[in-house]
């Protein structure tokens, strides 16, 4: 779904950045840290591997950043951050299965049987534990926020790697809206544009039964 507020929003919290005590402190890595990280990432070839290159180049910065942020108690309420904020794995990441080789028309974005149902939270979803791992899973992480001793997941983050979607898959089938039913369910089609929104659309399917399995509002 398209994020039609986003540059405001964007603008809204660089606003809250700024005017915070903290703001003319340094807290990215120094130019030399960044280069060693840079020397020791790996081609991507799987999903771990995948979820490896985005902890060592974004996860770790914004967990920087997030700290840095929760250390003013004006920015911390301003943000909205009502714990302290980790990257965990949602799910036990070694598993090979992954739905989106299954057909779409056997994933349904209410019943949430196209994601995980681990129970790493079950504060969060509400409900009981869903399938085992052996009925498969995605691959999954994200923020996680601690307060009072629980754990709550912000952000639900889907790891595919490029061999199962690539940035052209990507691109080109987020280009326009997507109905499943009317654009890809029970439809047969060889040219790459088809092939692109109906990967896509399995992708986008898996994540948005996740979150609504955790009571997650983001993800990406």
């Amino acid at each position: 779904m398209p994020w039609d507020d986003f540059a405001t929003r964007h603008e809204e919290i660089w606003i809250d950045l700024s005017s915070g005590e903290l703001f003319c402190m340094p807290a990215y890595p120094s130019q030399h840290q960044i280069e060693y990280v840079k020397s020791l990432l790996k081609p991507i070839t799987c999903e771990l591997g995948l979820r490896a290159f985005e902890r060592d180049v974004v996860e770790n910065a914004v967990q920087k950043l997030v700290d840095r942020a929760y250390m003013d108690p004006l920015l911390r309420s301003s943000l909205g951050l009502q714990g302290t904020e980790t990257f965990e794995s949602h799910t036990n990441l070694g598993t090979t299965d992954d739905p989106i080789s299954e057909p779409l028309e056997h994933m349904s974005l209410g019943s949430g049987s196209a994601g995980p149902r681990v129970g790493v939270w079950p504060e969060a979803a509400g409900g009981p534990q869903g399938p085992s791992q052996s009925e498969g899973q995605g691959q999954w992480g994200g923020p996680v926020l601690t307060s009072d001793g629980q754990k709550v997941p912000a952000l639900a983050i889907e790891y595919k790697a490029p061999h199962k979607l690539s940035v052209d898959e990507a691109i080109t089938g987020l280009e326009s809206e997507i109905q499943p039913e009317r654009d890809v369910i029970n439809k047969d089609g060889q040219c790459f544009a088809f092939t692109a929104r109906r990967l896509t659309a399995a992708v986008v399917t898996q994540l948005f039964s996740y979150m609504i399995g955790k009571g997650i509002q983001y993800g990406y």
